[in-house]
C-alpha cells in the first residue's frame, strides 16, 4: 500500500468513520508494522479498536470486548492527542459505547472520530 503515514492515518479514520472497521484495521497495519515504540502501541491500539468495533458490528459481542480491552490498555498509554484527534475522547466514548452496548440490543451507534483544535 502505497502512501505517507500522513495519508495512510487519514485513509484510514476516514474509513473508521465510514464504519468500514475491517478496511481501517487494514490500512492502519502499514503504518504499524515498520513502526517502533509508543508509536508501535498506539498504532496497534487503534487496529485493535477497530477490530473490536468490527466484532460488535457483526453481532460478536463477547469478542468484541475482549478485543477492546486489549485495546483500551494500550490507548490509555498513547497521547491525549495525536494528529490532530483525541485519542482522550475516543477511549471515553468507547467506553461508553461497549458499556451500553452490553445492555441494548441493537448496540448504540457507534461515533466518529473528530479533529479537535
Amino acid at each position: 500500500m502505497a502512501g505517507s503515514s500522513d495519508d495512510l492515518f487519514v485513509r484510514g479514520v476516514r474509513l473508521f468513520n465510514q464504519r468500514r472497521f475491517f478496511e481501517c484495521h487494514e490500512i492502519w497495519e502499514e503504518l504499524w508494522k515498520p513502526s517502533a515504540g509508543e508509536m508501535r502501541r498506539l498504532y496497534q491500539g487503534l487496529i485493535q479498536t477497530a477490530a473490536a468495533l468490527h466484532h460488535a458490528t457483526r453481532g460478536n459481542r463477547t469478542g468484541a470486548l475482549a478485543v477492546w480491552s486489549k485495546a483500551r490498555e494500550k490507548l490509555e498509554a498513547a497521547p491525549d492527542r495525536y494528529r490532530g484527534l483525541s485519542i482522550a475522547r475516543l477511549r471515553t466514548e468507547l467506553d461508553d459505547y461497549f458499556s451500553r452496548s452490553e445492555n441494548t440490543d441493537p448496540p448504540p451507534r457507534i461515533r466518529s472520530m473528530r479533529r479537535v483544535r
